[in-house]
Protein backbone atom coordinates (compact mmCIF):
# COMPACT_ATOMS: atom_id res chain seq x y z
CA UNK A 1 0.00 0.00 0.00
CA UNK A 2 1.17 3.50 -0.88
CA UNK A 3 1.20 5.23 2.52
CA UNK A 4 1.88 8.62 0.91
CA UNK A 5 -1.33 8.53 -1.13
CA UNK A 6 -3.35 7.35 1.85
CA UNK A 7 -1.77 10.06 4.00
CA UNK A 8 -2.57 12.75 1.44
CA UNK A 9 -6.20 11.65 1.26
CA UNK A 10 -6.38 11.53 5.06
CA UNK A 11 -4.93 15.01 5.54
CA UNK A 12 -7.07 16.67 2.90
CA UNK A 13 -10.32 15.07 3.99
CA UNK A 14 -9.64 15.71 7.67
CA UNK A 15 -9.02 19.44 7.12
CA UNK A 16 -11.98 19.69 4.77
CA UNK A 17 -14.49 17.96 7.03
CA UNK A 18 -13.43 19.39 10.40
CA UNK A 19 -16.20 21.77 11.41
CA UNK A 20 -18.30 20.85 8.37
CA UNK A 21 -22.09 20.63 8.46
CA UNK A 22 -21.99 16.85 8.88
CA UNK A 23 -19.76 17.04 11.95
CA UNK A 24 -22.06 19.67 13.43
CA UNK A 25 -25.11 17.51 12.67
CA UNK A 26 -23.41 14.51 14.33
CA UNK A 27 -22.68 16.63 17.39
CA UNK A 28 -26.27 17.87 17.54
CA UNK A 29 -27.81 14.44 17.08
CA UNK A 30 -25.51 12.98 19.74
CA UNK A 31 -26.53 15.70 22.17
CA UNK A 32 -30.23 15.11 21.69
CA UNK A 33 -30.25 11.31 21.66
CA UNK A 34 -27.39 10.79 24.14
CA UNK A 35 -26.33 7.86 21.95
CA UNK A 36 -22.98 9.03 20.64
CA UNK A 37 -21.83 5.53 19.72
CA UNK A 38 -24.94 4.82 17.64
CA UNK A 39 -24.66 8.21 15.91
CA UNK A 40 -20.96 7.56 15.20
CA UNK A 41 -21.67 4.10 13.74
CA UNK A 42 -24.53 5.29 11.52
CA UNK A 43 -22.81 8.43 10.25
CA UNK A 44 -19.49 6.67 9.66
CA UNK A 45 -21.19 3.85 7.74
CA UNK A 46 -22.80 6.41 5.41
CA UNK A 47 -19.51 8.23 4.88
CA UNK A 48 -17.69 4.98 4.12
CA UNK A 49 -20.29 3.99 1.53
CA UNK A 50 -19.96 7.37 -0.18
CA UNK A 51 -16.14 7.34 -0.02
CA UNK A 52 -15.99 3.85 -1.55
CA UNK A 53 -18.30 4.88 -4.37
CA UNK A 54 -16.26 8.03 -5.02
CA UNK A 55 -12.93 6.16 -5.03
CA UNK A 56 -14.32 3.59 -7.48
CA UNK A 57 -15.66 6.34 -9.73
CA UNK A 58 -12.23 7.96 -9.74
CA UNK A 59 -10.65 4.64 -10.77
CA UNK A 60 -13.13 4.28 -13.65
CA UNK A 61 -12.33 7.80 -14.80
CA UNK A 62 -8.61 6.94 -14.71
CA UNK A 63 -9.23 3.99 -17.05
CA UNK A 64 -10.97 6.05 -19.73
CA UNK A 65 -9.35 9.48 -19.61
CA UNK A 66 -5.79 10.42 -20.68
CA UNK A 67 -3.40 11.34 -17.85
CA UNK A 68 -3.19 15.00 -18.89
CA UNK A 69 -6.99 15.27 -18.92
CA UNK A 70 -7.12 13.76 -15.42
CA UNK A 71 -4.52 16.26 -14.23
CA UNK A 72 -6.54 19.18 -15.59
CA UNK A 73 -9.82 17.81 -14.21
CA UNK A 74 -8.26 17.17 -10.79
CA UNK A 75 -6.57 20.59 -10.70
CA UNK A 76 -9.71 22.46 -11.72
CA UNK A 77 -11.72 20.34 -9.27
CA UNK A 78 -9.44 21.27 -6.36
CA UNK A 79 -9.55 24.94 -7.34
CA UNK A 80 -13.35 24.82 -7.56
CA UNK A 81 -13.63 23.15 -4.15
CA UNK A 82 -11.26 25.72 -2.66
CA UNK A 83 -13.20 28.62 -4.16
CA UNK A 84 -16.51 27.17 -2.99
CA UNK A 85 -15.26 26.65 0.58
CA UNK A 86 -13.75 30.15 0.74
CA UNK A 87 -16.87 31.72 -0.79
CA UNK A 88 -19.10 29.90 1.69
CA UNK A 89 -17.02 31.03 4.65
CA UNK A 90 -16.83 34.64 3.44
CA UNK A 91 -20.59 34.92 2.93
CA UNK A 92 -21.20 33.89 6.53
CA UNK A 93 -20.97 30.09 6.41
CA UNK A 94 -24.67 29.65 5.71
CA UNK A 95 -25.57 26.00 5.30
CA UNK A 96 -22.66 24.83 7.41
CA UNK A 97 -24.77 24.44 10.51
CA UNK A 98 -27.37 22.11 9.03
CA UNK A 99 -28.73 19.78 11.62
CA UNK A 100 -28.19 22.03 14.62
CA UNK A 101 -31.92 22.21 15.24
CA UNK A 102 -31.86 18.49 15.93
CA UNK A 103 -30.22 19.26 19.26
CA UNK A 104 -33.06 21.39 20.55
CA UNK A 105 -35.56 20.14 23.06
CA UNK A 106 -35.39 17.25 25.49
CA UNK A 107 -33.27 14.13 24.93
CA UNK A 108 -34.57 11.75 22.29
CA UNK A 109 -35.46 8.31 23.64
CA UNK A 110 -35.02 6.31 20.42
CA UNK A 111 -33.25 2.96 20.52
CA UNK A 112 -29.63 2.61 19.40
CA UNK A 113 -30.53 0.94 16.09
CA UNK A 114 -33.07 3.64 15.28
CA UNK A 115 -30.57 6.38 16.09
CA UNK A 116 -27.88 4.71 13.96
CA UNK A 117 -30.32 4.42 11.04
CA UNK A 118 -31.30 8.08 11.43
CA UNK A 119 -27.64 9.16 11.50
CA UNK A 120 -26.94 7.01 8.43
CA UNK A 121 -29.81 8.54 6.46
CA UNK A 122 -29.10 12.13 7.44
CA UNK A 123 -25.40 11.79 6.65
CA UNK A 124 -26.04 10.05 3.32
CA UNK A 125 -28.35 12.85 2.19
CA UNK A 126 -26.13 15.64 3.55
CA UNK A 127 -22.91 14.33 1.97
CA UNK A 128 -24.21 13.02 -1.38
CA UNK A 129 -22.36 15.07 -3.99
CA UNK A 130 -20.57 17.06 -1.26
CA UNK A 131 -17.09 18.53 -1.71
CA UNK A 132 -15.52 15.60 0.18
CA UNK A 133 -16.90 13.15 -2.39
CA UNK A 134 -15.60 15.29 -5.24
CA UNK A 135 -12.20 15.39 -3.57
CA UNK A 136 -12.06 11.59 -3.24
CA UNK A 137 -13.02 11.20 -6.91
CA UNK A 138 -10.32 13.69 -7.95
CA UNK A 139 -7.56 12.14 -5.82
CA UNK A 140 -8.47 8.61 -6.93
CA UNK A 141 -8.54 9.61 -10.60
CA UNK A 142 -5.26 11.52 -10.31
CA UNK A 143 -3.33 8.81 -8.47
CA UNK A 144 -4.99 5.68 -9.88
CA UNK A 145 -4.89 4.20 -6.37
CA UNK A 146 -8.50 3.93 -5.20
CA UNK A 147 -7.76 1.51 -2.33
CA UNK A 148 -5.21 3.85 -0.74
CA UNK A 149 -7.43 6.88 -1.33
CA UNK A 150 -10.39 5.09 0.23
CA UNK A 151 -8.29 3.98 3.22
CA UNK A 152 -7.04 7.51 3.90
CA UNK A 153 -10.42 9.12 3.31
CA UNK A 154 -12.22 6.53 5.44
CA UNK A 155 -9.83 7.06 8.34
CA UNK A 156 -10.22 10.85 8.14
CA UNK A 157 -14.01 10.73 7.89
CA UNK A 158 -14.27 8.27 10.78
CA UNK A 159 -11.99 10.42 12.96
CA UNK A 160 -13.89 13.62 12.20
CA UNK A 161 -17.18 11.86 12.92
CA UNK A 162 -15.79 10.53 16.19
CA UNK A 163 -14.76 14.05 17.18
CA UNK A 164 -18.25 15.27 16.35
CA UNK A 165 -19.96 12.52 18.34
CA UNK A 166 -17.73 12.55 21.41
CA UNK A 167 -15.92 15.88 21.54
CA UNK A 168 -17.98 18.19 19.31
CA UNK A 169 -18.49 20.74 22.03
CA UNK A 170 -14.74 21.29 22.47
CA UNK A 171 -14.15 21.64 18.72
CA UNK A 172 -17.10 24.02 18.32
CA UNK A 173 -15.91 26.32 21.13
CA UNK A 174 -12.17 26.36 20.39
CA UNK A 175 -11.89 26.21 16.60
CA UNK A 176 -13.87 28.90 14.77
CA UNK A 177 -15.68 27.28 11.87
CA UNK A 178 -14.91 30.14 9.50
CA UNK A 179 -11.18 29.80 10.19
CA UNK A 180 -11.27 26.06 9.48
CA UNK A 181 -13.22 26.67 6.27
CA UNK A 182 -10.82 29.33 5.07
CA UNK A 183 -7.76 27.19 5.77
CA UNK A 184 -9.36 24.26 3.96
CA UNK A 185 -10.29 26.45 1.00
CA UNK A 186 -6.79 27.89 0.73
CA UNK A 187 -5.22 24.42 0.97
CA UNK A 188 -7.39 23.09 -1.86
CA UNK A 189 -6.65 26.07 -4.07
CA UNK A 190 -2.91 25.61 -3.55
CA UNK A 191 -3.23 21.90 -4.32
CA UNK A 192 -5.27 22.70 -7.45
CA UNK A 193 -2.66 25.15 -8.67
CA UNK A 194 0.20 22.72 -7.98
CA UNK A 195 -1.70 19.91 -9.73
CA UNK A 196 -2.29 22.03 -12.84
CA UNK A 197 1.41 22.98 -12.79
CA UNK A 198 2.33 19.28 -12.74
CA UNK A 199 3.95 19.51 -9.32
CA UNK A 200 1.59 17.04 -7.62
Amino acid sequence: MDIGTAGTAFGLLFVMELGDKTQMAVFSLSGRTRRGVAVFVGATAALLVLAAAAAALGEVAAEFLPERALTVVAGVGFLAIGLFVLWSSLRGGRGEGDGESVASGSPDRRGALSVAALAFGLTLVAELGDKSQLAVIAISARTGKPVEVFAGAAAALALVTLLGALAGAIVAHRVPQRLVSRVAGAVFMVIGALTLAGMM
